[in-house]
């Protein structure tokens, strides 16, 4: 009986650690598009990047810009690997993924008052 509930348990954290790895990679996605869609709103000149240190890059060099939209996010991915099951890491990343996914939505509504306007 204890046997099964060790396996059971191990169940539950491998699916617990497949779901939180599918969301990092969701982030590393949403981070590129976040980085897509404000590089196009920028060049329309439909929105200002709020972010400081991200509009110097941008004005920088816009690859710059995308590599540094992109870096984090992998930072996590290959970090993530290391320290699974760390339940304050885990609501950090169920966090991220909300908010990159907020930002995202708000792309979407900008974009299309621009395309449907």
């Amino acid at each position: 009986m204890a046997v099964a509930k060790r396996e059971n348990d191990v169940n539950i954290e491998s699916k617990k650690y497949n779901i939180t790895n599918s969301l990092v990679m969701w982030i590393i996605l949403l981070s590129f598009t976040d980085a897509l869609f404000t590089d196009v709103g920028l060049r329309l000149n439909f929105i200002a990047e709020w972010n400081p240190f991200a509009r110097f890059l941008y004005e920088l060099n816009v690859g710059i810009f995308y590599l540094y939209k992109l870096l984090l996010p992998i930072v996590l991915y290959i970090l993530y690997q290391y320290v699974y099951g760390n339940r304050l890491i885990d609501i950090a990343i169920y966090a991220c993924f909300g908010l990159y996914a907020v930002i995202n939505l708000y792309h979407l509504y900008w974009l299309g008052i621009v395309v449907f306007v």
